[in-house]
C-alpha cells in the first residue's frame, strides 16, 4: 500500500485521476538529471522500469504542513525529493 498519493483534476472536463506520489516525480528535472548521470534517458524508459516509482517507497515526514519524501535510488546513489501538499517538489538532495 502506498503511504501517499496525488489526485489530479482536469480543468477542462473535471475528471480526476489518482497516482502514487512516487510516479508523480518521474519527470522532475532532478530525477531526469540523476538518471542522465548513468546514461539513462528517463523519457525513453517506461515507468515500470523504475522500481522506486511503482513500489511503495515514499514516507510521510510531516502532516502539518504535509511533506512526503520520495527516494530515488540507483547503484548505491540516492536522491530524495520532498513533496508538499500541492504535489510540488520543495526540496531535493543527494546522499
Amino acid at each position: 500500500m502506498f503511504d501517499a498519493g496525488v489526485r489530479y483534476v482536469c480543468e477542462r472536463c473535471g475528471e480526476d485521476m489518482n497516482a502514487n506520489v512516487e510516479a508523480s516525480v518521474i519527470s522532475h528535472p532532478a530525477v531526469v538529471a540523476f538518471y542522465h548521470d548513468y546514461g539513462i534517458d528517463g523519457f525513453e524508459t517506461p515507468i515500470w522500469g523504475f522500481d522506486w516509482a511503482v513500489q511503495p517507497s515514499a514516507t510521510v515526514v510531516s502532516e502539518d504542513p504535509l511533506r512526503v519524501n520520495v527516494p530515488v535510488e540507483r547503484d548505491g546513489d540516492r536522491l530524495v525529493l520532498t513533496i508538499d501538499g500541492d504535489a510540488a517538489v520543495v526540496d531535493e538532495h543527494r546522499t
